[in-house]
């Protein structure tokens, strides 16, 4: 191969490389999301809950509500300890 031909080469699949991993970089994420079910004492489940997560550190609460099924789910909580 001639030169430039190999250059181009190399530096095309550099840059592939990088953009890879630009893109993994990107899809981390630091905040979590707590999935659960409520039920009642007899073990059927509550639909239309309010569920709250609070973060023991900040004092700051993350709302949720169950669905039909009792199921529920609380997106974009921070790393730590929720109660």
């Amino acid at each position: 191969m001639k030169r430039p031909v190999l250059q181009c080469l190399v530096s095309s699949a550099v840059l592939c490389l990088v953009l890879l991993g630009a893109q993994s970089l990107r899809a981390q994420s630091t905040t979590g999301s707590i999935y659960g079910q409520v039920t009642d004492p007899s073990g059927a489940v509550v639909t239309g809950a309010e569920v709250t997560a609070l973060n023991q550190a900040t004092g700051v609460p993350y709302k949720s509500r169950t669905d039909g099924s009792g199921d529920y789910a609380v997106f974009d909580t921070p790393p730590g300890c929720s109660r």
